[in-house]
């Protein structure tokens, strides 16, 4: 699949890869995970995304957030979270928040 892409499209356009982990990835010393994902992403040719809602309790999010960053990782927060919802109609979708990247909410609900 990641050759088909690059075949498909210009050498600089990068893909995203996008990854939610229900807790942030961890700096403890048995599996150090943020270490983990910021080696991952020195080495990925696609833009690197790490999500996640809570943090364990003996990991360092500061560090953790700083590790993955270090290494060109985007990191999301979960205060910068936004959940969108999509009804059982395919014509209805109902967001929050803003979708249209320009500091605008879009309406809550529109029709495709």
């Amino acid at each position: 699949m990641r050759g088909e892409f690059y075949n498909q499209y210009p050498d600089n356009f990068r893909p995203s890869l996008i990854i939610f982990s229900y807790n942030a990835p961890c700096t403890c010393a048995k599996n150090n995970c943020a270490l983990v994902v910021s080696e991952f992403g020195k080495a990925a040719k696609e833009n690197v995304y790490v999500g996640y809602s809570h943090v364990f309790s003996t990991t360092d999010e500061e560090m953790s957030v700083r590790l993955m960053e270090s290494a060109g990782v985007h990191v999301v927060q979960p205060g910068e979270l936004r959940c969108y919802a999509v009804s059982m109609n395919a014509c209805d979708i109902y967001t929050s928040g803003n979708l249209s990247g320009n500091g605008e909410s879009m309406p809550s609900k529109y029709d495709i």
